[in-house]
C-alpha cells in the first residue's frame, strides 16, 4: 500500500483582523417633533454616546464599533 500524496494548499487561510468591540442600543425613542433618537453604550469600557439621531433601525440594532476600545494605539 502506498501513502496518499499530499496536495498543496491552493487556498491558504487569510490572516484575520482583530475582533471589534461593539456598542449596543440601551434606549431608543423620539424627540417631541417626531425625529428618532437612540443611545448606545459599550459593555466593556462603559463609553456612552448620549442621545443621537439614529441612522436606521437595522443599522443601530447591529451596533457600532466602540471608539474607545477599538482605538488604534498610534
Amino acid at each position: 500500500m502506498s501513502s496518499p500524496s499530499r496536495q498543496p494548499n491552493l487556498f491558504p487561510d487569510a490572516p484575520r483582523r482583530k475582533r471589534r468591540t461593539m456598542m449596543h442600543v440601551v434606549d431608543a425613542g423620539q424627540w417631541p417633533d417626531g425625529r428618532q433618537i437612540v443611545r448606545l453604550t459599550c459593555s466593556r469600557c462603559g463609553h456612552d454616546t448620549g442621545w443621537e439621531e439614529q441612522r436606521t433601525v437595522t443599522q443601530e440594532r447591529r451596533g457600532r464599533p466602540c471608539p474607545v476600545c477599538n482605538a488604534t494605539g498610534g
